[in-house]
């Protein structure tokens, strides 16, 4: 493990808690293995073959040992800072690159115009760019003009195709074997350490240039020295158009960037924007773009607006391109590669915080390619991820491609191979450390590895996972390696043809979602070998009370004998039990002490309190009482008991006016029969009629059925439902003639209840039902028919199965509704037979009727 994330690793230690596999999670995985007779050691299996194209360490170790490199991902994502210089150096140790050095001071000569302020961290950096110029020069000497123009023709192209032909691009790209040949001329790895000794100098220099009078630029300065251009900027809004930059400060402001700045070709650049609201429309290659060369952008402060092309805003081609973001809700909009791509290189894009939009065509927002490392992060707040091409959100082609999102409710969209995929021997890792996300892909992604490794990570909140195809949460194959981690939430699991857990061809796939409810659309867990015969795919769900649409329950396991295995651990949903003290054990501290903490809502509290905090409630709040605080009193008053409700019918004998709906509503939550007496006066009183009705019916008040019977032809339909739900509750026979009256009600809760009012009563739902089945709308039969079903007696079911032959279709179905699980036997034989019937929609629902024992 030392070389795997060397550098990360040493850097993490105090991380480790939080970024690895728990003890309970490789318990869980341990379990699932033993299940087959397995172990860890089987995921290490053998998947690259010794004559494998050469690959990037960290990737080779990510195929070959999947559970020591979850921890050591975990790691890599957990260390996102704000600047990049930490970052990069972890980074840059993925791709191998030396350790940086420190700049030799040299004599920089500025112009008088530089303030005096100001020509410390100027001349600091002017220094600092030279001495990567030179850097950059010494790497490149071995090849001519021409061969450097090739490189620079071809490495967008063989990136992406025609897409790659950027408004740069001169000439016709060269073939695989001359661009490899040129390469190998080449020290890269000098290149990349030289760009984290840049980056290290600028945020060293940052601070001083933050502590600087914007007012001491009045208008901006422009100077050359040596081959570094330099352009610095004051506070107003500047408008910033220079084709060629080495160094651009800009000290605050709201500006426009349209020119070329933090983006090197051969060159290096540097980019600082103290502040403001900017507004970026960019071409390719800049603000944080470096191809043969190092782009750094710094943006410091304010909601931007960063809109370009392709190679822009953290992309890096044989070379480094970052680009920082402080602060702001910001909007980034790009063609393609990226928003931390690389290839060959570094691209890095950071947004330490806010509710940014990220949008891309594809190969971005976290991809790698040829040996290159692309990382977007992007700390806090809200974010929203789209692409709407191939390759992207980490994903990595040959490379290594992370997307690291450390806190808020985010959203990513993507095609395919997104969302932690890694093909061709690359690594893709998406990490979430928290908040409720959804996660949308076409196929191909969330977790999806194709002769790569993919590491998908989300370690809280209640996630949504869909995907419009297969292969997802959790795909493998062509030797490929997933591990798929959803820690903790409420998740939810729709695809239209993928399984979590599902491996081809010699590959692993291995699914773990950890705690809470979770929902599987698809059966989970599932193996194909290739041409040896073994792939191995391991679904576990370690906790909570889950569904599963098809191939798994609560507490089971499926050993599959094609090297597929799925279990779910059975638990209830965990949490710390909260005791809720007994009424009368809190010492009453007086009124004013119970206003306040009902104010505060210290619900256990009060109920601690018991009855002088439910009096003090009656008495002084119960007027302003919202529905919150009415299903509180209804909960503190079933705690106390009998004294309450006492109190509630005591109140209700001398009511406020305006308190007594709510009185009303206390005594049918808390069934107060003491207060019988004032609820039958009540019910006659127009002004609190229906909460009064709805306390007779809780109260079961007969007495009452004679004053309620002719609300049910009122034209206030709420009364009318009110009323016959009391009604219902009663069950006095005498009101069978007003349910007789609402079975052709047109509101659905009002006719219903009416039926189950009338099936208390057999024989006259019997006849009721009859006098139904007479009339000539369909709609009115198959309600007689519901009728028999409800009222569910011998002779009533066998009146209802007379109509599961004949009729119309309509009839046929409410039939077997009708008799579902209680059929006649006399019956059966028709029932059985429906399942032929020539009619789509009875025989649909034939298919799944139950006749019964």
């Amino acid at each position: 493990m030392i070389r795997l994330f060397a550098l990360a690793v040493l850097l993490l230690l105090p991380l480790a808690s939080f970024a690895q596999l728990t003890a309970d999670e490789r318990k869980a995985i341990g379990d699932a293995l033993y299940l087959r007779n397995l172990t860890t050691k089987d995921l290490e299996f053998v998947r690259r073959s010794k004559g494998s194209k050469p690959v990037l360490p960290s990737v080779a170790e990510a195929i070959d040992r999947p559970l020591e490199s979850a921890d050591a991902l975990m790691k890599l994502h957990r260390l996102a800072g704000e600047f990049p210089s930490g970052t990069l150096a972890v980074a840059l140790a993925q791709l191998q690159a030396p350790a940086f050095s420190e700049v030799k001071g040299a004599g920089i000569t500025l112009p008088d115009s530089v303030p005096g302020a100001l020509r410390g961290p100027v001349g600091e950096l002017v220094n600092a760019i030279g001495a990567a110029n030179a850097e950059i020069r010494a790497v490149v000497a071995p090849l001519s003009p021409e061969e450097k123009r090739m490189l620079i023709d071809t490495l967008p192209q063989m990136a992406a195709g025609k897409a790659g032909q950027l408004s740069f691009v001169r000439g016709a790209p060269s073939s695989r074997e001359v661009v490899d040949s040129l390469l190998a001329k080449i020290d890269l790895k000098r290149l990349l350490a030289a760009s984290g000794t840049l980056s290290a100098v600028v945020e060293a220099q940052i601070p001083a240039l933050r502590a600087a009078d914007p007012a001491l630029i009045t208008r901006p300065i422009q100077f050359q020295v040596g081959a570094v251009p330099v352009e610095i900027a004051g506070a107003g809004a500047d408008l910033h158009t220079q084709a060629v930059s080495g160094l651009c400060i800009d000290l605050g402001g709201n500006d426009s960037y349209t020119g070329r700045y933090g983006g090197g070709a051969l060159t290096a650049s540097v980019l600082i924007d103290l502040g403001g609201d900017d507004d970026y429309q960019v071409g390719d290659l800049s603000v944080g773009a470096g191809l043969l060369g190092i782009g750094l952008a710094y943006d410091l402060g304010g909601h931007d607006r960063f809109h370009g092309k392709s190679l822009c805003f953290g992309a890096g081609m044989a070379g480094v391109g970052a680009l920082v973001k402080m602060g702001g809700d910001d909007d980034y909009s790009s063609e393609t590669m990226s928003q931390g791509f690389g290839m060959l290189g570094l691209g890095l894009l950071i947004d330490t915080q806010g509710n940014d939009r990220h949008r891309i065509a594809g190969m971005g927002e976290g991809m790698g390619t040829e040996r290159g490392l692309g990382w977007l992060i992007d700390r806090d707040g809200g974010d929203t991820y789209v692409s709407t091409g191939a390759f992207a959100q980490g994903s990595g082609r040959g490379g290594i491609g992370l997307l690291t999102d450390l806190a808020g409710d985010d959203t990513y969209t993507g095609t395919s191979g997104c969302q932690a995929a890694g093909e061709a021997e690359g690594l893709g890792s998406l990490f979430d450390a928290s908040g409720r996300d959804t996660y949308t892909c076409d196929h191909e992604g969330t977790g999806f590895a194709d002769g790569g490794a993919a590491y998908f990570f989300d370690l809280a909140g209640d996630d949504i996972y869909a995907a419009r195809g297969g292969a997802c949460h959790g795909a493998a194959q062509s030797r490929g390696v997933t591990i798929f981690l959803d820690r903790e939430g409420d998740d939810i699991y729709a695809a239209g043809a993928g399984r979590p857990a599902l491996a081809y061809d010699e590959s692993v796939a291995l699914f773990l979602d950890g705690a809470g409810q979770d929902r599987y659309t698809n059966s989970p867990g599932g193996a194909v070998g290739g041409r040896k015969g073994e792939a191995l795919g391991v679904f576990i769900d370690a906790g909570g009370q889950d569904n599963y649409a098809d191939g798994l329950v609560d507490g089971s396991a499926r050993v599959d004998s094609d090297g597929a295995v799925a279990y779910d651990v059975f638990a209830f949903p965990t949490g710390p039990v909260q005791k809720v003290p007994r009424p009368g054990t809190i010492p009453n501290p007086g009124d004013d002490a119970i206003d306040q903490l009902l104010l505060e809502g210290a619900s256990d509290q009060l109920i601690g309190i018991g009855l002088p905090a439910f009096r003090r409630i009656l008495d002084k709040h119960l007027s302003s009482a919202n529905a919150d605080r009415m299903d509180f009193l209804s909960r503190l008053g079933k705690a106390i008991g009998e004294p309450a409700k006492g109190a509630v019918a005591a109140k209700l004998r001398d009511p406020n006016e305006c308190e007594l709906g709510r009185l009303l509503q206390l005594v049918s939550m808390l069934s107060v029969q003491a207060a019988e007496d004032r609820v039958a006066e009540l019910v006659k009183k127009p002004e609190f009629q229906r909460q009064a009705v709805e306390a007779a019916g809780v109260l079961r008040l007969s007495r009452v059925v004679s004053d309620i019977v002719p609300l049910t032809g009122s034209a206030d339909r709420d009364l009318v439902l009110t009323a016959i739900l009391a009604l219902e509750r009663i069950g006095d026979q005498s009101a069978i003639p007003a349910a007789r009256s609402l079975l052709k009600n047109p509101d659905l809760p009002t006719r219903r209840s009416a039926m189950r009012l009338l099936a208390q009563f057999s024989a006259s739902a019997v006849i009721a039902a009859e006098e139904l089945l007479a009339e000539k709308s369909e709609r009115d039969q198959r309600t007689g028919i519901e009728l028999l079903g409800m009222t569910g007696t011998d002779d009533s079911l066998l009146r209802a199965s007379k109509y599961l032959s004949g009729g119309s279709p309509g009839l046929r179905i409410q039939a077997m509704i009708a008799v579902q699980g209680r059929c006649p036997v006399s019956a059966r034989p028709m029932l059985a037979e429906l399942r032929n019937d020539p009619d789509p929609l009875v025989r649909a629902v034939a298919m799944r009727i139950d006749p019964g024992r």
